[in-house]
C-alpha cells in the first residue's frame, strides 16, 4: 500500500510506503517518486512449518542458534528490504518506523546497519514532535 500527499495543484509532496510481509518485496511495484518513510510492522518472522523447524533443527546440530538462521535474519533482511524502498542512496533521507519491542532485543539491534545507530525510541506521544525534530534538519524536503 502506498500512501501519498498532494498538494492543491495535484503535485506530489510525499509517499509512504507500506509493505506486507505476506508478499515478496520483488512484487511490490516499483516507485520512482521519492518515499519519505516506510513503516514496517513486525520483525518479519517467517511462518512456522516444516521447512523452517528443518533449517532449525540442521543449524542446532552444527551448534549454532537454530532460532536465528531459520527465523530472525530472513525476517531481518524483509525489514532491511522494506527499509532499502526509502533509502536507496548516501543522499536520501527518510523515516524508518519498526513497530514491534522486540527491535529493542539486543538480538535485533546487533542486526542493524551501523548507519541505524542514531535509531530513537519514541511512544505515540512522542512520535509527531520526532518526526518534526527530524524533517527540520533537511528543509530542501519540507
Amino acid at each position: 500500500l502506498a500512501h501519498s500527499c498532494f498538494n492543491l495543484s495535484g503535485s506530489l509532496l510525499a509517499a509512504v510506503l507500506l509493505v506486507p510481509f505476506l508478499k515478496p518485496l520483488f512484487q511490490v511495484a516499483q516507485l520512482s517518486l521519492g518515499l519519505i518513510g516506510v513503516i514496517v510492522v513486525g520483525t518479519g518472522l517467517p511462518m512456522v512449518c516444516t521447512e523452517q523447524k528443518i533449517l532449525q533443527g540442521y543449524f542446532e546440530e552444527e551448534g549454532k542458534d537454530g532460532f536465528a538462521y531459520a527465523y530472525q535474519y530472513p525476517g531481518m533482511n524483509k525489514v532491511l528490504q522494506a527499509a532499502g524502498r526509502v533509502i536507496r542512496t548516501a543522499s536520501d533521507q527518510g523515516v524508518i518506523l519498526l513497530l514491534d519491542d522486540r527491535f529493542w532485543r539486543r538480538e535485533y539491534r546487533e542486526l542493524f546497519p551501523r548507519e541505524w545507530s542514531d535509531v530513537k525510541r519514541v511512544s505515540l506521544s512522542s512520535l509527531e514532535q520526532e518526526l518534526q525534530a527530524f524533517w527540520s534538519r533537511f528543509p530542501e524536503v519540507q
